[in-house]
């Protein structure tokens, strides 16, 4: 009796993972006027923060040895880029 609903189980499943794999194709389509459309994506210029950046060197010497501290090299900042959406 297990082994029957086991596979009951095991079959519906796998016929539901199939149908939904069918289902989504990964492709988007539009019928117009008889002919398919793909959907496209839209690239629009936006903001992007761009972080700033740090980088390990030498600050100071004391009794001769250098002491390392972390030195903004670049500020951050925005800028225009792409974005998808």
């Amino acid at each position: 009796m297990k082994k029957i609903l086991t596979l009951a189980i095991l079959g519906l499943t796998g016929l539901a993972g199939a149908a939904g794999a069918e289902a989504n194709d990964g492709r988007r389509t539009h019928e117009v006027r008889g002919h398919v459309a793909v959907e496209r994506r839209e690239h629009r210029p936006g903001r992007v923060w761009i972080a700033p950046r740090y980088e390990s060197r030498i600050v100071r010497y004391e009794c001769g040895r250098p002491v390392y501290g972390q030195v903004l090299v670049c500020a951050g900042h925005w800028s225009f880029g792409v974005e998808c959406r």
